[in-house]
C-alpha cells in the first residue's frame, strides 16, 4: 500500500470559495433589485388607478399565479393580469417595462384614453 495521502474528489481553495460567494452575491443582488422594481411597479399601478379612477376598466393587479422561482424563494407573489391606463405617449414603453418585470403574467393591458376623453368645457380644468 502506498503512503501517499488519499485524494478527495471535492477540494477547493479559499479563492474558489470567495469567487463563488461573489457570484452568489451578484445573483442575490440582481434578484433583490428585480423584487424592488416589481413592488415599485405595483405601487405605480395603484397611483395610476387613482388618477384614472373614472375609466371603465378594472385596474386592480391580480396575484393569482406563481412568480418566477428565483424570486418566489424570497416570498414574491406572481402577477397574473393587470390593466393600466397611461398617457398616450407612454403606452409602448410601459407595456414593455411591465412585461419585463412580470414575465409570468398572462395579460398586461396598457391603455390610453381616446382623443378628447376627460376634456370638459370648463377652462379651469
Amino acid at each position: 500500500m502506498s503512503d501517499a495521502p488519499k485524494r478527495h474528489w471535492f477540494r477547493y481553495s479559499l479563492r474558489t470559495l470567495l469567487v463563488l460567494a461573489a457570484i452568489f452575491g451578484c445573483w442575490l443582488g440582481y434578484q433583490a433589485n428585480w423584487i424592488r422594481q416589481r413592488r415599485a411597479a405595483v405601487g405605480w399601478m395603484a397611483t395610476q388607478a387613482e388618477h384614472w379612477h373614472h375609466m371603465p376598466i378594472d385596474q386592480r393587479p391580480y396575484f393569482e399565479t406563481d412568480a418566477p422561482w428565483t424570486i418566489r424563494l424570497w416570498g414574491e407573489q406572481g402577477l397574473s393580469r393587470v390593466g393600466v391606463v397611461v398617457e398616450p405617449e407612454q403606452v409602448d414603453a410601459k407595456q414593455r417595462e411591465l412585461e419585463r418585470l412580470f414575465p409570468e403574467a398572462d395579460g398586461i393591458l396598457v391603455l390610453a384614453p381616446g382623443p378628447g376623453y376627460g376634456e370638459t368645457d370648463d377652462p379651469t380644468h
